[in-house]
């Protein structure tokens, strides 16, 4: 008893408001100035800190555990009890400081964001103050720094997602960022241009006549559900963070943060026949990244790249699915649109520009809902990656026997084209495809189960009954009438 008595004591001593724990110390010396020395002494009080919460801790344990208080000299208690009133005073200020950093952190936010935002040359200030609309949203735009700094992120990622929300509250039906109309197109210009100048953020597809002043279905309507086939060897930066495009790594930052849709149409025209007609797959001026809303065309993408290259394994072969939802408005733009937007400009310029476009244009049997990206697409957090081999082990050649067919996987847009074909009649669903369904849209664990089985099943054209039994043990049953049988 008596040693337990004399650790606690020594723990005792230990709280307390020491400026060094052992091991760690920060030197101060004369290489650092009076900014830094605060902050210094700050990560120092932290370290006694932690130490002291450890020290605490032992007590309170000793306390739990104690059968006679007798025990203990009344004034070692005594002594101990001023410390850790002192300690209770300091974690008081402590508090308080903490709340006026959070203040500090929101205001230094604010500012950088203001500074982001105001930089563009194109956006004139003049009859718009954005001052004015940042004091009057002050309350909401705090409101979302806080919601931000609440959530586990990277500091080198914070600028831009707090960014990204104000701007996606700017730009909602509802959202609590709305400016009135005669001020819309401006204020969404300012947080657009904050977003591009945010280290790290998103460059998106700004297009105020498509977005603000007449809506265009075919810009806004971006499927929930977006599809890139990749492996080591594709362009560009592609993992389980981010899809970068070659400018991004490749050329100065303040090359791949341009929009497309404001440069010249005559370089933007070029620029976007260079990325379709894949002229110079490792061109570093290429911003673009492609995507696309066909599971058929990504799946038979996959099992292309494999079986006709063999330049890695099929658990290298990876499949990145991202929820749509979940992105800032022209984040992703459809191939079609962006054509069609330059069509006249391609007839311009004529020759092999001009005929890829009227045959892209024209040919809807070879559409595979192609969208496209610029710069850095951050989706970690709203995407799931899972490899070909991960498929086919769930399931994949068992629901759709056709993709394992060794003659058919030498073609891509033409082999894609047939299957549709070919799985365009009614077709019967058996109770062991829905489970092959599921067990493959598992794999997906950042997207809905549900929705990826619904993706998968639809690959084929399914009879449905009027009717369903009450009974059936499947949710996608229960949901959608599909006739099994």
């Amino acid at each position: 008893m008596a040693n337990s008595i004399d650790n606690v004591t020594n723990s005792f001593e230990g709280l307390g408001n020491s400026n060094t724990a052992s091991g760690n110390e920060v030197p101060l010396n004369g290489s650092l100035n009076q900014t830094t020395l605060p902050y210094v002494t700050i990560i120092q009080r932290t370290r006694s800190t932690d130490l002291n919460l450890l020290n605490a801790q032992r007590i309170n344990s000793f306390l739990n555990n104690l059968e006679s208080p007798g025990n203990i000299n009344i004034p070692e208690i005594w002594h101990l009890r001023g410390n850790a009133a002192k300690l209770a005073d300091a974690a008081r200020t402590l508090n308080n400081t903490v709340t006026r950093l959070n203040e500090t952190l929101e205001n230094s936010v604010i500012a950088h964001v203001t500074t982001l935002g105001s930089r563009s040359a194109s956006h004139n200030y003049a009859n718009f103050p954005p001052q004015r609309l940042l004091t009057h949203f002050n309350n909401e735009i705090r409101r979302i720094v806080r919601e931000v700094l609440s959530k586990p992120n990277n500091e080198d990622c914070f600028l831009w997602k707090v960014t990204e929300e104000c701007y996606n509250q700017a730009t909602g039906m509802n959202g609590t960022l709305c400016a009135d109309e005669e001020e819309k197109e401006s204020w969404i210009g300012f947080w657009v241009e904050a977003l591009r100048q945010s280290p790290g953020g998103p460059t998106l597809f700004y297009s105020p006549a498509s977005i603000i002043v007449s809506p265009d279905p075919d810009f806004e309507e971006v499927p929930q559900y977006l599809f890139r086939t990749f492996d080591e060897n594709s362009p560009g930066k592609n993992n389980s963070n981010v899809i970068a495009s070659q400018a991004s790594i490749l050329r100065p930052p303040e090359e791949s943060r341009i929009d497309i849709l404001s440069l010249d149409k005559h370089t933007a025209t070029k620029r976007l026949y260079s990325h379709l007609k894949s002229l110079s797959p490792g061109n570093h001026s290429d911003n673009l990244m492609s995507w696309t809303s066909s599971m058929l065309f990504t799946l038979q993408h996959a099992i292309y790249t494999y079986d006709n290259f063999r330049l890695c394994a099929a658990a290298d072969v990876k499949i990145c699915a991202v929820d749509t939802r979940r992105f800032p408005r022209g984040q992703f733009a459809r191939d079609m649109w962006l054509m069609r937007t330059y069509r006249k400009t391609a007839k311009d310029i004529g020759g092999g520009t001009e005929n890829f476009f009227r045959f892209r244009d024209e040919f809807e049997k070879y559409w595979n809902g192609e969208y496209l990206s610029q710069g850095v697409v951050n989706h970690l957090g709203r995407s799931s990656v899972v490899s070909l081999e991960t498929l086919i082990q769930s399931g994949l050649y068992k629901l759709y026997p056709d993709l394992e067919k060794a003659k058919n996987k030498k073609l891509l847009a033409k082999r894609v084209a047939e299957l549709r074909n070919d799985w365009g009649r009614d077709n019967k669903t058996t109770r062991e495809e829905l489970q092959h369904a599921f067990e493959i849209a598992k794999t997906f664990d950042g997207c809905a189960a549900l929705d990826i089985a619904l993706i998968l099943l639809t690959l084929k054209n399914r009879k449905y009954k009027s009717t369903m039994s009450e009974s059936e043990s499947f949710a996608m049953l229960i949901c959608f009438s599909i006739e099994v049988c």
